[in-house]
């Protein structure tokens, strides 16, 4: 069991869900997924949303969406042992992986640190279920080079062959999180 920072979405009220509205990272894309499709992938059952609130429990001031994802991946030997990858995965075939769909702060709340507890606890939660369904890592995908860094920061890997696509194997978050 894992503490955390933040709340599922599907516990929100209504009033605390339509702060999504006003929420304002400096990222563009995080805040059309917000706005747009962070409920409906909830209640469609497509990804998991977490969110943080502001300390008087009305307003979103940060959050991430989780889900699975089958990957394929055509690398050569070097750039599976870049990405940390385990030898002789069954490259013909989708792969079990986690998407971290989006993770943001709202810009009042930016250079706090926050962005980092997101994280962690998003890799956390993967990183609890990959124990019971297995999993070779986990991908995000950055929508501008202020997130790449952002990732890369945190030990994820480019994907050789997908600009913006970021990896970090379950290997990694096992030690992270196991020592």
């Amino acid at each position: 069991m894992i503490n955390t920072v933040t709340v599922s979405y599907d516990d929100l009220d209504e009033k605390q869900k339509a702060s999504r509205e006003n929420f304002n990272s400096s990222d563009q894309w995080v805040n059309d997924h917000f706005k747009s499709q962070f409920g409906q992938n909830n209640k469609k059952g497509l990804a998991r949303g977490f969110v943080l609130l502001d300390s008087f429990k009305t307003d979103i001031i940060g959050g991430y969406s989780l889900r699975p994802l089958d990957i394929r991946l055509e690398l050569s030997s070097a750039e599976v042992k870049q990405l940390g990858l385990i030898k002789g995965l069954p490259f013909s075939q989708p792969l079990p992986a986690y998407l971290i769909v989006s993770l943001g702060i709202d810009q009042q709340f930016e250079k706090r640190g926050l962005g980092k507890i997101l994280l962690i606890e998003a890799l956390m939660r993967i990183y609890e279920v990959s124990k019971h369904t297995g999993g070779i890592g986990v991908i995000v995908d950055a929508s501008n080079m202020h997130a790449a860094e952002f990732y890369k920061r945190f030990g994820f890997s480019e994907v050789p062959g997908k600009a913006g696509r970021y990896f970090l194997a379950i290997q990694h978050l096992k030690a992270l999180f196991e020592s």
